[in-house]
């Protein structure tokens, strides 16, 4: 893992006992829409499915807690040509704030980091280099997100846009990063019947 993730999780490490009374655990479909832009130009975005899982804190004041996550996804470079897909782990860590028993706003960052290999439809590109792209990834993360309960089961809905801080060309001449556009659709699991505006509901980590 890269520095950066460890300090991702180090960060998460010293918060947790400040939530440890309270904790909602998160399991997802995540729909990826990722753009990749090169110097300003961005290529047309594509959509492909992923998956993760998180776990969320209290205790860091009214309605706020923290969330840390590991996610699976994949991203698609384009050419007009090719196309490219890339396999990232990614480690998101948001401050969450939960206004009412439906409703959770988040803010934070990321790290990911890509596979060594790349399927591409070009046979000569099997890897990261061939395609000038390094590791790590690494970027904001902001989010909105709905909470509901269905036949007893408590389920999320979340949308978050994140774009990248870190240059990952290895041509030092160009600019290139990815920006998401992520749609979560998942089940929470824990206190999920916490509410985050101090009634029961269907979301949030109480106080």
């Amino acid at each position: 893992m890269t520095i950066k993730i460890n300090l991702i999780l180090l960060l998460a490490l010293i918060l947790t006992p400040l939530g440890a009374s309270a904790v909602r655990f998160n399991l997802y479909y995540l729909s990826n829409q990722a753009t990749y832009e090169t110097s300003g130009t961005k290529a047309n975005p594509s959509s492909i499915g992923g998956y993760g899982l998180s776990a969320e804190f209290g205790g860091l004041g009214p309605h706020t807690g923290f969330e840390l996550g590991y996610q699976q996804t994949r991203r698609e470079i384009k050419s007009s040509t090719n196309t490219h897909t890339l396999t990232y782990t990614e480690i998101p860590f948001l401050l969450k704030y939960h206004p009412t028993s439906f409703l959770d706003l988040g803010a934070g960052v990321y790290s990911g980091q890509a596979g060594s290999t790349v399927s591409s439809t070009d046979p000569n590109v099997t890897t990261l280099e061939s395609i000038g792209i390094t590791n790590p990834d690494f970027g904001s993360v902001f989010s909105v997100g709905l909470n509901f309960t269905v036949k007893k089961i408590n389920l999320f809905f979340e949308g978050r846009y994140t774009t990248g801080l870190y240059n990952l060309s290895s041509n030092t001449a160009i600019v290139a990063k990815f920006d998401q556009m992520q749609m979560l659709l998942g089940v929470c699991f824990g206190s999920c019947e916490k509410s985050g505006g101090g009634s029961s509901g269907g979301g949030g980590v109480k106080k």
